[in-house]
């Protein structure tokens, strides 16, 4: 039953990204496997991932597609996606996903950032972006309602942190959680809430990144991050 489950999960991921796929007008072609959703798109050079960090504020971009986590509130001054104005995205949008809306959304410069939300960003090679967080001290930990299904959900930690230990807070309602690798340009093996091997929920989860993570009903996840 576990098997079957996880390849349906994997289908239902894999509609998804075919609807981002063909509105960008960049992917090239789509592979399932039972046990894991492999999407694969066309291979760009081959680039050193530096990683980012996150008390700078500073998201490093790898050519191609990348998948960007917002950790903290943003100060009220820098907080829209003009704040990705001067990455060379070759005319490709920032997308995000928003199950309880109409799916998939592209972002005008207007739009805000929030915390704990996920961004796929386009840049036609490695960049850099700098973000300023809030100052503001008393500000509440974000917090970040999710949906029956698929969610798009940005890391909020300031070190890397097991996947069972990132998502503590709805660790009764997440079942699975799906990367993505920059370098590669496809996405990482599944990770399974209380799963081992290759699906270990002991397996990191990293600053400045996020994921799909599927819970199996509604619930609220809180950062773990300041």
């Amino acid at each position: 039953m576990m098997r079957f489950r996880i390849w349906i999960l994997g289908i239902i991921l894999a509609l998804s990204l075919t609807t981002l796929c063909t509105a960008a007008d960049n992917y090239t072609s789509t592979t399932l496997s039972a046990d894991n959703v492999s999407t694969t798109f066309e291979a760009p050079p081959s680039i050193e991932d530096t990683g980012t960090d996150y008390n700078s504020g500073v998201v490093e971009l790898q050519t191609g597609w990348n998948l960007v986590g917002i950790p903290r509130r943003l100060a009220d001054d820098k907080n829209s996606a003009s704040l990705f104005a001067n990455i060379d995205s070759a005319g490709r949008s920032i997308w995000t996903y928003d199950p309880a809306g109409n799916g998939w959304k592209d972002l005008t410069a207007q739009d805000k950032l929030s915390p704990l939300d996920g961004y796929f960003i386009y840049s036609t090679k490695p960049d850099k972006v700098t973000l300023s967080y809030s100052s503001d001290p008393l500000q509440v930990p974000p917090v970040k309602d999710l949906e029956n299904g698929w969610n798009l959900v940005g890391f909020s930690g300031a070190s890397d942190a097991s996947a069972r230990d990132s998502l503590l807070s709805i660790r009764k309602t997440w079942t699975q959680v799906i990367g993505w690798d920059p370098v590669k340009q496809q996405t990482e093996d599944s990770i399974i809430n209380g799963g081992n091997d290759t699906h270990a929920d002991s397996r990191m989860m990293m600053p400045m990144r996020a994921y799909w993570v599927f819970v199996d009903s509604p619930c609220s996840l809180a950062s773990i991050g300041a």
